[in-house]
């Protein structure tokens, strides 16, 4: 079984000690609401947070989107010459 879980805290200081393992704990906890036989279920765990990801995998912040997501940042206000929301004071430089 796969848990991701988003929005871990990005700093390697919030995962000190025995963070990682009281973090894991409380999403088994929430999910055993849910689906009570999980906790028993499991034989091995691995804990992977934001920290890990981006030393691993290069996932600056533990991001799997690779960066911002801004609204800014979404397909309708991309460059495109039917969707273009904006322009900067060089013609044809967007």
């Amino acid at each position: 079984m796969t848990m991701f879980t988003q929005y871990g805290p990005p700093g390697e200081e919030a995962w000190e000690g025995d963070a990682r393992e009281r973090y894991a704990d409380a999403c088994v906890e929430h999910l055993a609401r849910y689906a009570p036989n999980v906790p028993d279920a499991i034989v091995e765990r691995e804990v992977l947070a934001p920290p890990d990801l981006e030393r691993i995998f290069g996932l600056v912040d533990g991001s799997i989107f690779q960066g911002e997501q801004g609204l800014d940042q979404m397909a309708f206000m991309r460059p495109s010459p039917l969707l273009s929301q904006y322009s900067t004071p060089v013609q044809g430089l967007y």
